[in-house]
């Protein structure tokens, strides 16, 4: 007798279904590979709290360390309530924090910080230099001693001292307050070429740095520069809606985030910057 030949239907039956077609393999590959690509939340030692706290709840608890922030403002009061919080946040987790001040009387900047530090002690890892004097530099020397007012430090000088120091090591925070005062004071391109050494020391040590600048002095040029240097962009404006004014914090640039862009209602108090902690819709 022959041998039973196979029947064709029960041969097809026992043989596993591959569903999707022949592509179903590589379908699935390249969905396992969208997913190890999406991008993770940072880990806690990979951000830089600021202190505030509604905007490092945007962040899943701050701003990604490595990078140099640019506070963009109108003349405003708040830029420097945020570097006093940022300063303040430093100090309270035990890092160095320099500070370079030409916008204000060093008084001024160390009273703002202590009001959110409240224990003196915590103030001895601030090294600030104060450069707020050189706003009177064209006075005569009599005038000035009339006033009290000495001649102030070479805040450029110093922070390019800084950022060459090889013994500059992590935790720290720079802070330059401010990157217009310090365009008005000193020959632009040093001050450009600095900013871009801050930004390569700051990603290499992966540390933090803020600067603030009143962009209506500058000419749309050098915004744009300092713009493009920076590796986040933090804005504060003022929305008119009716009868209504609403100062907004407008984020446009946060290298390490995918779609940062945030826009967040603020107001100042007397515990500082409050942000709202939802995302509006731009």
């Amino acid at each position: 007798m022959s041998p039973e030949r196979p029947d064709p239907k029960e041969a097809a039956r026992a043989q596993p279904v591959q569903r999707g077609g022949p592509w179903a393999p590589r379908a699935e590959e390249r969905k396992r590979a969208e997913t190890a690509a999406e991008p993770r939340p940072f880990m806690s030692q990979d951000l830089v709290a600021t202190g505030i706290a509604g905007l490092d709840a945007q962040f899943h608890g701050g701003l990604p360390a490595g990078n140099t922030v640019l506070l963009l403002s109108d003349p405003s009061t708040a830029p420097s309530v945020f570097l006093a919080q940022y300063a303040a946040q430093g100090l309270l987790e035990g890092e160095h924090i320099h500070y370079f001040s030409l916008e204000r009387p060093a008084d001024d900047v160390m009273s703002d910080i202590l009001n959110f530090v409240q224990d003196p002690d915590k103030m001895q890892n601030l090294h600030l230099v104060d450069g707020f004097p050189l706003q009177f530099k064209e006075l005569p020397h009599a005038s000035r001693g009339v006033l009290k007012i000495d001649k102030g430090e070479d805040v450029l000088e110093a922070l390019e001292n800084l950022l060459v120091d090889p013994d500059l090591s992590p935790p720290f925070r720079i802070i330059v307050d401010s990157f217009t005062e310090m365009l008005l004071s000193y020959e632009p391109k040093r001050v450009v070429r600095t900013l871009r050494l801050l930004r390569g020391v700051n990603r290499a040590l992966q540390a933090s740095a803020a600067v603030s600048m009143i962009g209506a002095l500058h000419d749309p040029g050098q915004v744009a520069t300092v713009r493009h240097l920076a590796d986040g962009v933090i804005e504060f404006e003022t929305h008119r809606q009716g009868m209504g004014l609403y100062p907004v914090l407008l984020i446009t640039k946060m290298r390490g985030i995918p779609e940062p862009q945030r826009l967040l209602l603020y107001k100042e108090t007397d515990k500082g910057l409050w942000l709202e902690s939802t995302k509006r819709v731009q």
